[in-house]
């Protein structure tokens, strides 16, 4: 969506210039060259994409001044403020489309990472939970404690049983 908003403004900027430009050289003009050039608003925007791409820019100064009576420094004001307006908006547009390539993949890469780290977990969790009920089973059994008479007795003795590393497993199932 940014990138549609500043290819309308280059698309406006173009307009306006593209009127300004017309009713400044073209309107009136009896000069061949600043006809093909400026007889039209098309004509117009085509020699105000030639400019916006610096393709023979010089060439629509020198047959401007040379062709058409217009005054030198109001000429140069104009291309030159069109191509600094057209060159920062081209290039916001292209600056525009790389940092959002940059953030998209930066944002895909992060959310790999989360999801890889979240089955890295799960299993270590599903792990834990099979051997904790394979081990309160297997406890159980060898007290004879199948009908959970005993339980404080028996969590008492699997608490003691565990190891160390167990335990920030455990604070890591409870988040």
């Amino acid at each position: 969506m940014l990138f549609l908003n500043v290819i309308l403004l280059l698309v406006l900027l173009m307009f306006v210039y593209g009127v300004i430009g017309f009713y400044y050289f073209g309107y009136g003009a009896e000069s061949k060259p600043v006809l093909e050039m400026w007889g039209s608003i098309w004509a117009c925007f085509l020699s105000l994409f030639s400019l916006i791409s610096a393709d023979r820019w010089y060439k629509f100064v020198l047959i401007l001044i040379n062709h058409g009576h217009y005054n030198y420094i109001l000429t140069k004001m104009y291309i030159t403020s069109f191509l600094v307006l057209g060159h920062f908006i081209g290039a916001n547009l292209f600056i525009g489309i790389v940092i959002a390539n940059i953030q998209r993949s930066s944002d895909e890469y992060s959310k790999r990472l989360r999801n890889e780290k979240e089955v890295k977990i799960y299993r270590k969790k599903k792990e834990y939970r099979e051997r904790t009920s394979k081990d309160i089973n297997l406890m159980m059994k060898k007290h004879n404690l199948m009908d959970q008479a005993h339980f404080n007795k028996v969590a008492n003795h699997f608490f003691w049983s565990l190891h160390k590393r167990e335990f920030v497993l455990m604070m890591d199932v409870k988040t």
